[in-house]
């Protein structure tokens, strides 16, 4: 036994020892990135931008535009290509292990970005959970705003942009390996963070939806806090409604999942889709200036499970109707009622989804942060 823990001991000091050199050896030989940007090119298929950690650190700590990062850009065929170009530029070999996200300006998504996303993926240095993020600007642009964000480390700015999503509701995480999958696989529906550059900030404000590889549609804020409900992914959001005991002023409520997962399903009612919700979330009013009794918040209750009733109406109406998405992958849960894939084939489900009808439940549990009369 006594062996065995000596050998044990000896083996992780050894690996500890290695993994020092290597890290030391890394630093010399590699340049890391913090994130990629993909922009059209006038002269070739595309226009990689790469941020990297910057080596020197002697910038001027005084300046609202310090930054510890530097961008170099290249028109190139290929994203390989394009490495390999800035690789000889720079002398050392860009190093992926550290990229937080992946840019993608509009233009260049409209185009098809399959291609570049699976020769990222044949790179084993990015990893599963880097961002892809869908820019209304150009990819350039987005990298230059957040090197001269101020922050010491711009790769802070990205998880900022990222996790806010967790708190607003107006957006949706895309991970690398989540939209690789959807966009190699047919029964899929690539979705991405879409972020917009305004007044000189980066700011997540919907979901970029992808068809045939190709970005097609934008979600905004409300339908995309309204695919979050409906997918059980809303961690967190802040609403304004109409305040039904004083109509001259509106309420502040964070919403947040209920106790119960909000419920979808679906059948073939005479001839079509029809698709049930029941939604379940809880809120706590943030701005009520006086007390409330129980029958003005049952009547604020009722006003707001109305007002995400609308809005995920609203929702599907976009998504079925007018881009003819499943988004919500309705043809898995209705297929599972058929014995075999041909018979649910015969329903020829691209053209019945958009004649799909829907009915949305909403309960809403409120709270408030004041005392509550009886």
């Amino acid at each position: 036994m006594k062996k065995i823990i000596s050998l044990i001991f000896l083996l992780t000091f050894i690996l500890f020892f290695l993994t020092g050199c290597y890290d030391a050896i890394s630093l010399e030989k590699y340049h890391y990135a913090i994130a990629l940007g993909i922009d059209t090119s006038d002269s070739t298929k595309l226009k990689l931008i790469v941020q990297i950690a910057s080596s020197n650190n002697s910038s001027d700590s005084s300046s609202s535009q310090s930054t510890n990062t530097e961008i170099f850009s290249v028109d190139c065929d290929s994203i390989n290509l394009g490495l390999n170009i800035i690789n000889n530029y720079l002398s050392k070999k860009i190093n992926l292990s550290h990229c937080s996200a992946i840019i993608y300006s509009e233009e260049f998504a409209k185009k098809g970005i399959k291609d570049t996303i699976n020769a990222l993926a044949n790179n084993p240095e990015i990893r599963p959970n880097c961002h892809i993020l869908i820019s209304n600007s150009k990819a350039l642009d987005i990298l230059e705003n957040i090197s001269n964000s101020g922050e010491q480390f711009s790769s802070r700015y990205y998880d900022f942009v990222i996790n806010s999503v967790e708190s607003t509701g107006y957006s949706f995480q895309s991970e690398f390996s989540q939209f690789f999958y959807a966009i190699n696989n047919d029964s899929e529906i690539p979705i991405a963070n879409y972020i917009n550059l305004n007044k000189e900030a980066v700011q997540s404000v919907g979901i970029a939806l992808f068809k045939n590889a190709k970005f097609e549609y934008y979600l905004d804020s409300l339908n995309s806090l309204a695919h979050l409900i409906v997918s059980n992914r809303l961690k967190e959001t802040v609403i304004s409604i109409p305040n039904p005991i004083d109509t001259s002023s509106n309420i502040d409520i964070t919403l947040k999942s209920g106790k119960s997962k909000t419920t979808n399903k679906i059948k073939i009612l005479n001839g079509k889709p029809f698709i049930s919700t029941n939604v379940s979330l809880t809120g706590k009013i943030t701005n009520m200036p006086y007390f409330i009794d129980n029958e003005n918040l049952a009547l604020i209750e009722k006003n707001l499970n109305f007002y995400l009733k609308d809005i995920i109406e609203n929702y599907y109406y976009t998504i079925i109707k007018k881009y003819n998405l499943d988004l919500n992958n309705f043809s898995k849960m209705l297929s599972s009622q058929y014995l075999t894939t041909t018979s649910f084939n015969k329903l020829n489900w691209d053209q019945l989804y958009k004649d799909s009808f829907y009915n949305v439940s909403v309960i809403s549990k409120l709270y408030t942060s004041l005392y509550t009369k009886k």
